[in-house]
Order: C-alpha cells, then sequence, then structure tokens
C-alpha cells in the first residue's frame, strides 16, 4: 500500500477548503515577521538554493524570494489545490527566483539529492505520523553542510488569559482526532530529538513568541485555534462549535491576551 503522506491534514477534503485557503494566507501575512526572524537565526542567506517543503499556496515561499531575491527557491507541495493557487499568484505577480513543484515529503526523489542549501518546513510535523522518515527523506535532498528548519507547534504552549472554561477541552478533543489521524499537536518539544536520530548535527532549538498583542486577539484565535474544529470527529462536531463560541466570547473581555509558542528546531547535515 502507498504511504499516505496527508497524515492528519488533506486540503481538499476538509469542510471548507475555500476558508482554510483565507486562514492560510491570513496566517503567512500575520506571521511573516516571525518567519523572517527565523531564517535569520537559522542560516538562510541571499544566493542559496532553497526549498519550501509544504509551502501550500506560496504565501510565506513569495515572503522568502523576496527576502533574498538571488536565492533560487523551490515551492513544494503534495496538494495539487494549492499548488494551482501558488501558481496563479506567481502568474499575477511573479518572483523570477520562485518556481513551485508537487511532491512527496516521505519521497523527494523527484528531486535532485544533495540539491540545497537550505530547506523551510513550517507546520507540517504535526501532521506526520512518520516524522523520522520524512527528516530522512529531506536530508537526502540536502547538499552536505546544508540546513534543514522545522517549525512547528507544542500546544501546551498556547494560552489565553483570561481561559475560557471550554479551551481545555476544546485543545483536547482537536488533539486527540488528530492524533488519531497520525497526527501530533505536541511535535515541537520532539523535534530537536528526531533531529538527532536521523544524523542531522548542530541541532538546535529556538523558541518564537507569537501574542496577540502582535497581531491582535481575533487574528491570533482566526490562526491558532479556528481550525482545530476541522480536527474533531464528526460526532463531537456540535459541542466543539458551542466550545469555539465560547473561547471567542473573550474578545468581549478589556484586557483579554493570548501568546503561543512557535518551536523552531534546525541542524545541519
Amino acid at each position: 500500500m502507498k504511504q499516505k503522506t496527508t497524515g492528519s491534514y488533506d486540503f481538499g477534503t476538509l469542510k471548507d477548503n475555500q476558508t482554510e485557503m483565507d486562514r492560510l494566507a491570513h496566517q503567512a501575512h500575520m506571521a511573516g515577521f516571525m518567519d523572517q526572524t527565523i531564517w535569520q537565526l537559522t542560516g538562510l542567506q541571499d544566493g542559496m538554493e532553497v526549498m519550501d517543503l509544504a509551502c501550500g499556496s506560496g504565501q510565506v515561499t513569495r515572503q522568502m524570494a523576496e527576502v533574498c531575491p538571488t536565492a533560487r527557491i523551490l515551492g513544494v507541495d503534495a496538494s495539487e489545490d494549492l499548488l494551482a493557487e501558488a501558481a496563479r499568484l506567481q502568474e499575477a505577480s511573479p518572483f523570477p527566483n520562485l518556481t513551485f513543484c508537487k511532491g512527496d515529503v516521505y519521497d523527494l526523489s523527484v528531486l535532485a539529492q544533495e540539491r540545497f542549501d537550505y530547506v523551510y518546513v513550517r507546520l507540517l510535523f504535526q501532521h506526520m505520523s512518520q516524522p523520522r522518515k520524512a527528516l530522512t527523506s529531506i536530508r537526502k535532498s540536502l547538499k552536505p553542510g546544508g540546513i534543514l528548519c522545522v517549525v512547528d507547534v507544542d500546544d501546551d504552549w498556547l494560552m489565553l488569559e483570561p481561559e475560557p472554561m471550554s479551551l481545555r477541552a476544546f485543545n483536547l478533543a482537536a488533539a486527540n482526532g488528530q492524533a488519531n489521524k497520525g497526527g501530533d499537536r505536541h511535535v515541537g518539544r520532539h523535534l530537536p530529538g528526531y533531529m538527532h536520530d536521523v544524523g542531522f548535527e548542530q541541532v538546535r532549538l529556538d523558541l518564537m513568541p507569537l501574542s496577540s498583542f502582535h497581531i491582535g486577539l481575533k487574528n491570533f484565535l482566526d490562526i491558532t485555534t479556528r481550525f482545530k474544529l476541522e480536527q474533531i470527529p464528526e460526532e463531537q462536531q456540535e459541542q466543539g462549535r458551542r466550545q469555539l463560541e465560547e473561547i471567542y466570547a473573550v474578545l468581549e473581555e478589556p484586557f483579554a491576551w493570548g501568546m503561543v509558542g512557535a518551536f523552531a528546531s534546525s541542524g545541519r547535515k
């Protein structure tokens, strides 16, 4: 049987794909400053051969192409629908140093081995059922000395103040639903160990905070919490929608705020 590559996320089969497309674009815009800080910390340089793996509709990839105008940047994703949106954006406003192609994180043999100086993987590994296999595949695509940076989440580093009564139950239901599909809402803490296990060197972890003070509380909830309803099993959806409404009621609190930690694990081949 062919390896399932989508894990706990499969764009095109979601309940509202257009809303998810909009959320991905919104997320890329809101957190763009954080991506650029991570790139600086982990060694991305202009002129490199770069892969943005699981690039989605290419919003972050386009930011990378703008920041590094002489780098050769390839956006890779498994979803033809998301790649079609990336192609549409590229046609409307092209970056000459940017191309896109379809690819499978578990088997990147369609790309030349030892090709890339830097590979960026953002918010993919929370969905991976075989993270070490994925990392081994990515490692083969790197040149000797090449850098991998994986950015993902750990839900224990997500908080709201004041905390809505439904928040923990909602997050737990979403985490369990995602785990049943092969995902891991706490993958951030495991990334350095996984990278070490498959042979990466100089492994490090940078924790990047993103707060509602940076992007506004509604934006914060939209990109960190609303999507989790998709991960909750069908029989719990009605309860999940009620819980989500209760969580969003925190917007009525005059001094409410939230914060999440983005785990950026990097290492060299």
